[in-house]
């Protein structure tokens, strides 16, 4: 028999942002026991939490329902695996990934200066050989400082990383933010469309952009220093020593109007030396930013 409970009071904001989302179940005939909304918001706090697979999304569900009852009903209690995995698979994932953004670009109070990383990985075994589909990739947003994720735009290949970025920008709130990407994303038209963001960006400058590396590397060797840092860091088993020099002087860097807003570029220097083995490595990376010269925001 389900459980009796006083009705409580509905999450002020949550509904509102998952408004659009319809619910898949509405064109099927039958008694439907959980409401999508109530299984959209169990499902995003358990995953929230630390919850990565359905089933430990289920135990959340019944573990934490004295919490979800002071939000939502939940009179048959919360849906089992094999439910949510039905459920998630047949909405449209496009609403939902709006919805879920605008949500938490909502929750999210990203500060003037902050930091946010747009980074591009596969997803570990994703790819399904047998039918022939090959693994595939995400796009994501993370605020450094919040430790948070921001947003996420699958794509079908790495190459498309390129067309996924500017979506997944779309949907963020970015004002008086710092975008960072690699080399991927050192596009001019993502550079346009972090600066209508009215955020700035900190791009990585590699082979696909070989003439603007070369560019960038013959101003370095002609120009002075506008602004330098150095730091050291701990961690893996590593001892690192990094040093990041700012130049604002660009009348020789050929296209630069052609960067929108472009401001400075950065030579990053590191000296990683493994405290076990004592073998060293050194890494030289080249930026372009709309920033004004600050080499420690930069690093």
């Amino acid at each position: 028999m389900p459980r009796c409970y006083s009705t409580p009071k509905t999450h002020p904001a949550f509904p509102h942002f998952f408004k659009d989302l319809k619910d898949p179940r509405l064109t099927v005939k039958g008694n439907h026991l959980y409401p999508l909304e109530e299984i959209l918001f169990f499902s995003i706090s358990a995953v929230v939490s630390g919850a990565d697979r359905w089933t430990s999304i289920s135990l959340f569900g019944r573990s934490k329902l004295d919490w979800l009852t002071k939000w939502y009903p939940y009179p048959h209690r919360t849906p089992c695996s094999d439910v949510l995995g039905r459920v998630f698979s047949a909405l449209d994932p496009e609403v939902f990934n709006r919805c879920f953004v605008s949500w938490v670009d909502s929750i999210a109070q990203l500060t003037s200066g902050e930091v946010i990383a747009v980074d591009g990985k596969t997803i570990c075994r994703s790819a399904d050989k047998t039918a022939g589909k090959s693994a595939f990739h995400v796009v994501s947003a993370f605020a450094s400082a919040n430790g948070l994720c921001l947003g996420q735009v699958a794509v079908d290949s790495k190459s498309n990383e390129i067309t996924a970025i500017p979506q997944l920008l779309e949907l963020l709130g970015l004002k008086g933010c710092v975008v960072t990407l690699d080399a991927m994303g050192c596009q001019k038209n993502i550079a346009h469309a972090i600066r209508d963001k009215q955020a700035d960006y900190v791009l990585m400058v590699k082979g696909n952009q070989k003439g603007l590396k070369e560019q960038i590397e013959k101003v370095f060797s002609i120009a002075a220093i506008k602004d330098e840092y150095q730091s050291t860091g701990l961690g893996h088993g590593r001892i690192e020593f990094r040093k990041c020099e700012v130049v604002d002087q660009l009348r020789f860097l050929d296209d630069r109007d052609d960067w929108q807003d472009l401001k400075g570029i950065a030579r990053v220097s590191s000296r990683r030396i493994n405290k076990q083995s004592g073998k060293e490595s050194v890494k030289t990376r080249y930026y372009i930013t709309s920033l004004k010269p600050d080499a420690q925001l930069v690093s």
